[in-house]
């Protein structure tokens, strides 16, 4: 099996624009010829993802930023990390 992520063309009709609008605001940087096909899989990943309670892309990629790996984090673990970096930075702005 593929990885959700896998963006290399595929065969099949183009994403949608509200498949393209969806992942967008989900965080996602989608290549021109996204197909339809991987669209929808890249919509399971993110939904199932959600009902378990993990971490979103958003915040896995803020993570990231920071060397943190987000991937195995629930949402609110990602959520108390990225306060804690945030009052890590008020404290060096202050």
């Amino acid at each position: 099996i593929s990885s959700p992520f896998d963006c290399r063309p595929c065969v099949g009709p183009s994403a949608s624009a509200g498949q393209r609008a969806y992942l967008e605001h989900k965080g996602l940087k989608l290549p021109k010829d996204l197909a339809q096909s991987k669209a929808a899989q890249l919509t399971g990943y993110l939904e199932r993802r959600r009902r378990e309670g993990l971490a979103t892309f958003k915040q896995m990629r803020l993570l990231r930023r920071h060397h943190i790996d987000g991937r195995g984090m629930s949402f609110d673990e990602a959520h108390a990390e990225i306060g804690r970096l945030v009052r890590r930075w008020e404290r060096r702005t202050a």
